[in-house]
């Protein structure tokens, strides 16, 4: 099971963001949004996925595709 550390900052000065995260937070509070952020260690992974999916497509693609544009020329 997941834990929550809550921990009190004596302010906000110095954290990087921080009036980007308030704005989100706000907004997830009014409006009731979710918006998912992304630290750079999840960052690297979902832009790693992202680029894997998106060759993968390419090479399906391509499997699909394999000697529809080729000719017999021997004869």
């Amino acid at each position: 099971m997941d834990r929550l550390h809550l921990v009190w900052l004596k302010g906000h000065t110095g954290i990087v963001d921080n009036e980007k995260v308030d704005v989100l937070a706000k907004r997830a509070i009014l409006l009731g949004e979710h918006t998912p952020v992304l630290n750079s260690a999840n960052f690297e992974g979902a832009l790693r996925k992202r680029c894997y999916d998106a060759w993968q497509k390419l090479y399906d693609l391509e499997k699909e595709n394999k000697g529809k544009y080729y000719a017999d020329f021997s004869a």
